[in-house]
């Protein structure tokens, strides 16, 4: 696996938006991108309870910018998923919620997937000294891009 990295100094929306089309314009990366495909973002939504002015969870405005770029540029389905912090009593569809992500989705057209309720598979890890295998929500088999 690799990962790409972009910096951008604040949560400004035209910054961020401009970091991330940068980072998907490159060719390394926008040559990987399925033109009219799917696309899952996995965020990550560490409290249900915490909104997007405390730095827990993925900011929004990030979250937004690529589905935009994904959507406008390569005619991607975005789909966002995760699965919240279920020790803390709260549903991954609150943190949708608390993060804004159902009215991102709705105007969008994006596709929000609670991993808690996914369907999953069971994989094999080979060379793991702590498991030898995990579940892994079909979603993430689903997407032509996570």
């Amino acid at each position: 696996m690799t990962v790409y990295l972009a910096s951008c100094g604040d949560y400004e929306f035209s910054a961020v938006r401009k970091a991330i089309d940068n980072l998907l314009g490159s060719q390394e990366i926008s040559s990987k991108i399925p033109r009219g495909g799917s696309v899952l973002l996995k965020t990550n939504l560490l409290s249900a309870t915490k909104g997007p002015e405390k730095p827990v969870n993925t900011h929004p405005c990030i979250l937004r910018a690529a589905a935009e770029i994904l959507i406008d540029k390569y005619n991607c389905q975005v789909w966002i998923g995760d699965s919240s912090n279920s020790f803390s009593g709260h549903s991954t569809n609150e943190a949708f919620t608390n993060m804004g992500l159902d009215r991102l989705a709705e105007e969008l057209g994006l596709k929000l997937i609670d991993f808690n309720k996914d369907i999953t598979k069971r994989i094999s890890i080979s060379g793991s000294s702590v498991w030898s295998s995990v579940n892994v929500c079909e979603s993430v088999f689903k997407a032509d891009l996570v």
